[in-house]
């Protein structure tokens, strides 16, 4: 992870809210999204998620010479574990927030 958000630029050690530093379920799950979207193969995984950094990165660049009072909204997730027909599930619950429109033109 620290190669990574390095080589992305990245300067928030957040992304939806998850602390990309800490071990956590709602980290795992993020990270297990990312994996899955990439049919679990760690080159490309980490390829989609360094652009997704530099994505936001050059994005809050952008909004901060255009807008420099627009920022982007804090995001959150979090997970939501329980048993379903005996077997363990866990769901994940994405709070995404919202730029205004007049940050966007």
């Amino acid at each position: 992870m620290p190669r990574i958000l390095e080589q992305s630029g990245y300067r928030s050690p957040r992304l939806w809210g998850v602390d990309l530093f800490r071990a956590s379920a709602e980290r795992s799950s993020l990270l297990s999204a990312f994996l899955r979207a990439r049919e679990w193969s760690m080159d490309a995984t980490t390829a989609f998620l360094t652009q997704t950094l530099e994505w936001r990165t050059d994005t809050q660049r952008m909004l901060m010479h255009s807008h420099p009072d627009v920022s982007f909204p804090d995001d959150s997730i979090c997970t939501a574990s329980h048993l379903c027909n005996g077997q363990p599930r866990t769901y994940v619950i994405l709070s995404l927030g919202s730029v205004s429109r007049e940050a966007l033109k």
